[in-house]
């Protein structure tokens, strides 16, 4: 959001990066490899089990109890993956917090980051009109469509905070073609390419209302992205899937309320070492021991990167005593 201040340094950081990771066959990918890991160090991973409460004795978090009425024994500590808003508001009872730090978790800001996730099935990769010039582009697994001037995503940003949603002529579109480096996501000559736009928040609508958006604003991506690759069109695509906020909502309980793929907007008092709020920020003295947030809502900024797993990962290290790589020669982290 270029109008709030104090933001820059995070985009800073972001175009500073010497590269950008992709993980082959797709973040799945990495979901299956924790989950071996997991297990083959004893863990236990129970599928299709919704964490109905965080059990609390004396102050202190003792395991969690599932929807099925199980209850696990946390024998180390409790690692969360929730947002404020679940941790305080639905897993835990509100003895468990002051009323300032409930009344702080209700008023988190939500509904300026939320995006459309569509993935597209093309019959051939994008070539784009740049490539006269910047023969490069065309093996750009990056590329951000829109107008130089700073004012055009003003003027879409003033449009989302008026509950409008974004001019179908003037989008911020952003494509990730990771299809160019990873050849297992799509067959030869073929490509599988994500775009992401800003949008409204799931609250915006209906459920039976975003079912039409989903098709309309399926033409509104492919005439827009048509203006820079001439082939992507109607006839390129074969098929595509489209993840808006509601869906995200309805498919994951950690986007609600609004289906922002930040889950926090990016705001100075919602970031660094503030996030997600001050009385919560602090894992060393978080008010219900033996609990570790580690959710994107942690840490400090925006995006789920592994920074809020290790951060929690180095607070366990220093009080059970673990091993820590970082100590190690050799080792940069």
């Amino acid at each position: 959001m270029p109008d709030v201040p104090g933001v820059g340094i995070t985009h800073l950081i972001i175009v500073m990066q010497p590269d950008i990771m992709v993980i082959r066959g797709g973040t799945h990918s990495m979901t299956h490899a924790c989950t071996r890991v997991i297990q083959s160090n004893g863990g236990k991973i129970y599928l299709n089990s919704s964490v109905e409460k965080i059990l609390v004795k004396d102050g202190k978090a003792t395991g969690v109890r599932l929807a099925d009425g199980t209850e696990v024994e946390a024998k180390m500590a409790v690692v969360s993956g929730a947002t404020p808003q679940q941790l305080v508001l639905e897993l835990t009872d509100p003895e468990c917090w002051t009323p300032e730090i409930i009344n702080k978790v209700k008023n988190l800001k939500t509904s300026l980051e939320t995006i459309s996730w569509y993935t597209w099935a093309l019959q051939e990769q994008p070539r784009y009109k740049a490539e006269t010039y910047h023969p490069d582009c065309h093996h750009a697994a990056y590329v951000c469509l829109g107008k130089k001037d700073i004012n055009y995503v003003l003027e879409e940003m003033a449009r989302r905070r008026k509950g409008l949603w974004p001019d179908p002529e003037k989008l911020n579109l952003v494509v990730n073609n990771w299809s160019v480096v990873d050849p297992t996501l799509a067959p030869p000559g073929k490509a599988s390419v994500l775009t992401e736009q800003y949008v409204l928040p799931a609250w915006a609508y209906s459920d039976s209302e975003w079912k039409i958006i989903e098709k309309r604003h399926a033409d509104e991506i492919i005439r827009f992205w048509g203006r820079y690759a001439p082939n992507v069109n109607w006839d390129n695509v074969i098929g595509y899937v489209p993840v808006t906020p509601q869906f995200a909502v309805n498919h994951c309980r950690t986007f609600a309320p609004s289906g922002s793929w930040t889950s926090l907007d990016s705001i100075p008092e919602q970031a660094g070492k503030r996030r997600p709020i001050p009385e919560l920020a602090n894992l060393r003295k978080f008010p219900i021991k033996n609990l570790y947030p580690a959710s994107v809502c942690w840490g400090y900024g925006s995006a789920g990167t592994s920074q809020q797993g290790y951060h929690v990962y180095k607070v366990l290290a220093e009080i059970h005593g673990l091993r820590k790589p970082w100590e190690e020669n050799g080792r940069a982290y």
